[in-house]
């Protein structure tokens, strides 16, 4: 089952975790899930349709207030 989770975690001061894949070569589908719950909690997509052998690019984006600017990571992975 392939899906996508994305977890906050911790106490720090970010307050959102945006995560995203999305084909390396632009032709396909996108997926993304948020989570916005500090602590334990994590938010993840339920099973995606993605093709096997395609190259993606996975990207982590974190924010917060002004004083935790955005902060964004990206790999790229294949299938």
């Amino acid at each position: 089952m392939d899906t996508l989770k994305a977890c906050l975690g911790g106490t720090g001061s970010y307050t959102k975790a945006v995560a995203q894949i999305r084909p390396a070569d632009g032709v396909g589908p996108t997926f993304s899930i948020t989570d916005t719950s500090v602590g334990d909690g994590c938010r993840s997509t339920g099973n995606l349709s993605i093709p096997e052998d395609e190259r993606y690019i996975l990207t982590l984006t974190v924010s917060g207030s002004r004083l935790s600017p955005a902060r964004t990571g990206s790999v790229s992975f294949y299938t």
